[in-house]
């Protein structure tokens, strides 16, 4: 995702790093991702693999990508000198870290990860408790997030922090007890089913003197 990769780019100024990306062949062929930039402090690598090497057969893969990831640590330190800190962005990677030491080990809580395929659920909040207990640190986008994975491994709470995504200083109202001179509300984001329309419309309804703005990709609502 761009928080990933902006976050890797923000670590190279202090030095090497490594991003990868693991795309099944389907995907990758339907997709045809591209890098950001050509930002070349960064080194940038794309695996491929058949398709359910994330799902119901990754048990399979699980000791290739964790040679993978092993071969990609030792070059780091190889060149750096010492052991590298290993970022997992995503539940379904905790297999594959397993053999990573917990004090090198950061969780990167995106969002909330059981609302992507809520007939996983369970699995899913299982691969997340494992990282949770087992990361040296733990840090999420939004406070939410922050108050909701320390209830849920209160062991490892206190390793547990919020780490909110910059913005512009333009972007912010330099007057923040005067209202702005234009009444509108923003929305920058997916316009999809996890927004809730009805609430929404309510509130606009309710206040017919302000603009609501949306911008974002619409993706497709089910009725």
């Amino acid at each position: 995702t761009p928080w990933v990769y902006m976050l890797a780019r923000s670590l190279a100024a202090h030095g090497e790093v490594t991003v990868v990306r693991f795309y099944d062949w389907l995907n990758y062929r339907r997709i045809k991702p591209e890098w950001p930039d050509a930002d070349s402090r960064v080194r940038r690598v794309t695996w491929t693999l058949p398709p359910g090497y994330a799902g119901r057969i990754e048990p399979f893969f699980r000791p290739f990508i964790q040679l993978f990831i092993a071969r990609e640590s030792a070059r780091l330190r190889r060149s750096t000198g010492t052991t590298p800190i290993v970022v997992a962005p995503y539940p379904y990677l905790a297999p594959w870290v397993r053999r990573v030491p917990g004090e090198r080990l950061v969780y990167y809580n995106l969002d909330e990860y059981p609302l992507y395929n809520p007939s996983r659920t369970e699995h899913i909040l299982k691969l997340e408790r494992e990282l949770l207990n087992r990361a040296g640190l733990t840090v999420c986008l939004s406070i939410h997030q922050t108050r909701t994975l320390k209830e849920r491994a209160p062991a490892a709470a206190h390793r547990v922090e919020h780490f909110p995504l910059g913005v512009a200083d333009t972007f912010l109202n330099p007057a923040p007890g005067e209202h702005p001179d234009s009444r509108t509300v923003g929305y920058i984001g997916n316009l999809s089913n996890r927004v809730d329309w009805a609430f929404v419309n309510e509130v606009a309804r309710a206040m017919p003197d302000v603009d609501f703005e949306f911008i974002g990709s619409m993706e497709k609502l089910e009725t």
